[in-house]
């Protein structure tokens, strides 16, 4: 993943975007059929979620891992020795929720559970329903072009929702010991593309006319709600359901927050339906079965770094990087795009036309470890300095072939648009990447500047070790969805012909690099 919970949180408002085209002429490649077909890219796609949700040091991550393992050296790459990092592995076994009395009573439809938000035995608990109300609503100006307040604002309506929710447990007394607490949350909040564009610094937008004023509600944004733990307290709930403002469809699934640590207190998501039928169920206070019931382990994971030679006029490298953890599709094909550019330059390099850079492929681990410690990126920089000082400079990309999807007054549907897209920029490659950006059919995208108060994603740490850096990502409304939103691994919402025309630009950006470095 990804995008960090401490942001994008603001009130809707159609700030104006700052330059909008339409996509040009297609880049040059010195060699189009090296280039991954829209086949080739569902495969690989395919092939990712075949093994399964990669909760970090899963047995499906693993594999994963050893399938990159492969793909490098059978490009004629060669891996660094693995550097294994601690990590707990936290795995829901069954969930649910049922009513057991009154004119409600029966299963109730649960959308997702909170990940690592504490567990239950197998058979669950009973306890009392009760409504315990609606947390704060947001209440931010409309006016976010100034980042750092936005920030500040959302950790600040944060802090005051961990409150309410304290207050709130305080106050039903007695009452709350046991039960199981219903709680409307208003998430996920609503933006636009203009304010979002705002938020993220874009100083260029390739886009159809009128983005700006296009809505930008993801359910994801539901992982800003605050890690708070109630197991410790005298009057501690059994659990809490979260009822969350999407359809059915939409909410399936949607493993948020995905980086939080471990918490003592269990909690379930309903979509806006179910959760109606239970707000008015609670009145009478019935008795629910209420399961989270899971595993937790302490295991291990390594970040995996390959070379894929260059042609030996340098000793320099170009660093591409992504997270190899997640639960779907988009969550993580970062890795793949990273196998099909390596293809790409590979098959170059054997026709006399390759890179004159290194490529240092770094797949990090621990993005849905959930413990904030754990290094991600900043292990990569960490552990190889020689690889960091040669660097000329850093793409990383996150989240590709991502069509967009909308839950609104029409269901959740497609658009027959791309998935919004970011790229940051450092300030020595703005004009690279817009000159590139400007031959490619590709709308949907924005480039912002990498040197403001927010910077999504796992590219940060090679920006903040003084690599320039470029990173690519964006953020569906499934973008964390392990349910039945779409099929497995959610590839009803891929894209492949998306994904190629991606891989197409960034080798493009690659080639540009690689004259400069």
């Amino acid at each position: 993943m990804s995008i960090s919970r401490r942001a994008l949180l603001a009130a809707g408002g159609s700030l104006p975007i700052l330059a909008t085209t339409r996509a040009g002429a297609a880049a040059h490649h010195p060699a189009e059929d090296l280039l991954p077909t829209a086949q080739e890219c569902r495969r690989d796609n395919e092939r990712m979620v075949d093994f399964g949700p990669r909760y970090t040091g899963s047995k499906s991550h693993n594999a994963y891992l050893d399938w990159l393992h492969e793909s490098v050296e059978r490009l004629g790459g060669h891996v660094l020795p693995y550097d294994h990092k601690p990590c707990n592995l936290w795995l829901a076994r069954k969930t649910g929720l049922t009513v057991l009395d009154g004119a409600a009573a029966g299963p109730v439809r649960v959308a997702s559970y909170y990940p690592r938000g504490g567990h239950t035995a197998r058979d669950g608990v009973v306890g009392p329903l009760l409504y315990a109300g609606s947390i704060p609503t947001p209440s931010l100006s409309a006016d976010v072009s100034d980042a750092a307040a936005a920030v500040t604002a959302i950790a600040a309506w944060r802090n005051q929702v961990a409150g309410w929710l304290k207050a709130t447990i305080a106050g039903l007394g007695n009452r709350a010991s046991g039960a199981v607490l219903l709680i409307d949350t208003d998430m996920p909040p609503p933006l636009t593309v203009g304010a979002l564009a705002a938020i993220v610094g874009a100083f260029y937008i390739q886009a159809a006319p009128g983005a700006a004023l296009e809505p930008w509600k993801r359910l994801w944004l539901v992982g800003l709600l605050p890690t708070v733990d109630f197991s410790k307290l005298h009057n501690a709930p059994a659990g809490i359901v979260y009822i969350v403002d999407g359809s059915a469809r939409a909410a399936a699934g949607n493993y948020a927050p995905f980086d939080n640590g471990y918490v003592g207190t269990p909690a379930l998501y309903v979509d806006r339906n179910e959760g109606s039928r239970l707000r008015n169920a609670a009145a009478a206070a019935p008795r629910v079965r209420f399961t989270v019931h899971a595993a937790r382990r302490r295991t291990t994971s390594p970040s995996i770094v390959g070379i894929l030679p260059g042609d030996g006029s340098t000793k320099k490298v170009l660093v591409l990087n992504t997270h190899s953890d997640g639960v779907n599709f988009a969550e993580e094909n970062g890795g793949l795009g990273m196998i099909e550019l390596a293809r790409y330059f590979t098959g170059l390099r054997r026709r006399g036309r390759g890179l004159r850079h290194s490529l240092a492929l770094s797949f990090v681990t621990g993005h849905f470890n959930g413990d904030p410690t754990f290094p991600q990126t900043q292990g990569f920089v960490d552990d190889h300095p020689d690889l960091v000082k040669r660097a000329s400079a850093a793409m990383t990309i996150e989240h590709l072939g991502c069509a967009e999807w909308v839950d609104d007054e029409h269901g959740y549907h497609p658009t027959g648009r791309a998935e919004y897209g970011v790229m940051y920029c450092a300030p020595g490659l703005h004009d690279l990447a817009r000159a590139s950006l400007r031959r490619q059919p590709l709308d949907q995208v924005a480039l912002a500047r990498s040197d403001g108060n927010l910077y999504f994603g796992v590219g940060g740490a090679l920006q903040t070790a003084g690599v320039p850096s470029l990173s690519y990502l964006t953020g569906p409304n499934y973008l964390v969805a392990t349910g039945p939103q779409g099929d497995s691994g959610c590839l009803k919402q891929f894209d492949a012909q998306l994904q190629r025309k991606q891989i197409a630009w960034f080798a493009d950006v690659i080639r540009r690099l690689d004259r400069i470095g």
